[in-house]
C-alpha cells in the first residue's frame, strides 16, 4: 500500500514538473515570438523618425502592385484617356526632397537636425489619411504611397504639404527657430494608364524623384507632377524619361504640371517647358 502510495507521489510530482516546464517552453517560445516580431518591425522602421523605411516599402508594393493589377484586370478599360488620368484610382507615389535641411545641420548641429525631422514627420502625418503610407526614404528624403488615389487627389494632397512645411517654424533646440520648405515630385503607378506592366514601381517612383528635382531646380518651394498617357508605348521608356522628358512632353505623351507659375527649365536641356 505504501509502495503504490509512493508511486501515486512520484507520478503527481513528475506530472507536475513536466506542466511546469512546459509552460516555462510556452513562455519562452511567446517571449521568442514577441522579440521576433519587435526585430522584424525595427528592421522595417526608421529609428528616429518611427516611420517605416525603404525597405518596408519593397515589401509593401510588392502587395499593393499585385492587388492593384488583379483590381484593374476586373474593370474594362475605359476609352476616355482624360478621365482615366485623372480620377481612375490607382496608387500615388509622392517623393519630397526637403529644402533647407543641409543648412540646418551646417549651422545648427545633427541634432538640430533631427529635430527638424520629427517635426517634419508629423506635418506629413496630419497631412496624409489613415489609408496612406508614409516611408522616411533617406536623409532628407521622404516617399508617400497613396492608396485609391487619383492624380488630382494626389496633386491636392502635395500642394497641402508644401503649404504646411514651408508655413512652419521649426523648433531647432537652443530657442533657435529656422525654416524648411519642400521640393515634392508626384506621378501614378502604373505610370501609363492600365499598363502595370509597362514600368515597374521602383521605375516609377523614379520618376516621382525627377519630378521633385525639377521642382528644386525651379525655385523649390514647390510641386511637380509627371504623367503617361496611353500612347506612351515605347520600350525604352524609361530611359527616354531619363534622358529626354522635354520631346515626350511636346508630343503630348507625358503630361506636367506644377504649382508653379512660371516655365519649368529642365537643367539637363535648354529646351523651356510651359507647364
Amino acid at each position: 500500500m505504501n509502495r503504490l502510495k509512493q508511486a501515486e507521489i512520484q507520478r503527481l510530482d513528475l506530472e507536475s514538473q513536466v506542466s511546469s516546464r512546459t509552460k516555462e517552453l510556452q513562455d519562452q517560445n511567446k517571449e521568442l515570438e514577441q522579440l521576433s516580431r519587435q526585430l522584424e518591425k525595427a528592421s522595417y522602421t526608421d529609428q528616429l523618425t518611427g516611420l517605416y523605411n525603404r525597405r518596408y516599402l519593397h515589401q509593401l508594393m510588392e502587395s499593393e502592385v499585385a492587388a492593384l493589377k488583379q483590381n484593374t484586370e476586373q474593370k474594362p478599360a475605359d476609352s476616355d484617356n482624360t478621365l482615366t488620368l485623372d480620377i481612375f484610382p490607382g496608387l500615388s507615389i509622392t517623393v519630397i526632397d526637403l529644402d533647407g535641411f543641409k543648412q540646418i545641420n551646417d549651422v545648427y548641429g545633427h541634432h538640430a537636425g533631427d529635430l527638424a525631422l520629427i517635426q517634419v514627420r508629423d506635418i506629413l502625418q496630419k497631412c496624409c489619411r489613415e489609408a496612406d503610407t508614409i516611408i522616411r526614404w533617406g536623409g532628407d528624403e521622404f516617399v508617400i504611397i497613396g492608396r485609391h488615389s487619383s492624380r488630382l487627389g494626389a496633386e491636392k494632397y502635395a500642394e497641402r504639404i508644401r503649404f504646411e512645411l514651408a508655413q512652419h517654424q521649426y523648433q531647432v533646440g537652443g530657442g533657435n527657430m529656422a525654416r524648411l520648405s519642400g521640393s515634392i515630385g508626384v506621378t501614378m503607378f502604373p505610370f501609363i494608364p492600365n499598363s502595370n506592366h509597362m514600368l515597374s514601381w521602383e521605375q516609377v517612383t523614379t520618376i516621382a524623384d525627377q519630378a521633385a528635382y525639377v521642382a528644386k531646380e525651379n525655385g523649390r518651394n514647390a510641386w511637380v507632377g509627371l504623367y503617361g498617357s496611353r500612347r506612351l508605348t515605347s520600350d525604352n521608356i524609361s530611359e527616354r524619361m531619363q534622358n529626354d522628358i522635354e520631346s515626350l512632353i511636346k508630343q503630348g505623351l507625358v503630361d506636367v504640371t506644377t504649382s508653379l507659375e512660371t516655365t519649368l527649365i529642365f537643367s539637363n536641356k535648354t529646351d523651356q517647358i510651359k507647364a
